[in-house]
């Protein structure tokens, strides 16, 4: 029996398939049917890059949020 090997691919935080295998990273130690590739140097570890592209991903998406509040605030003053 062969087994096939998934081709590692560029964590991307918008995508929720990326997010949820980081989910069952944090429960179960194991990215399930994904494989992150890792970029060289720049971080010491998958699941780091990982992490910190995902939080950098969140506080983008609070900032635009937040932004968003602001202006529907001024439109209703």
């Amino acid at each position: 029996m062969l087994l096939s090997h998934q081709q590692p691919i560029t964590f991307d935080p918008s995508n929720r398939e990326h997010r949820l295998a980081v989910e069952s990273f944090m429960k179960n130690k194991t990215w399930g049917n994904i494989r992150f590739a890792g970029e060289t140097g720049a971080y010491g570890s998958i699941p780091h890059q990982v992490q910190t592209r995902l939080l950098e991903w969140y506080l983008q998406q609070e900032k635009i949020s937040a932004k968003g509040t602001a202006e529907c605030n001024l439109a209703f003053s």
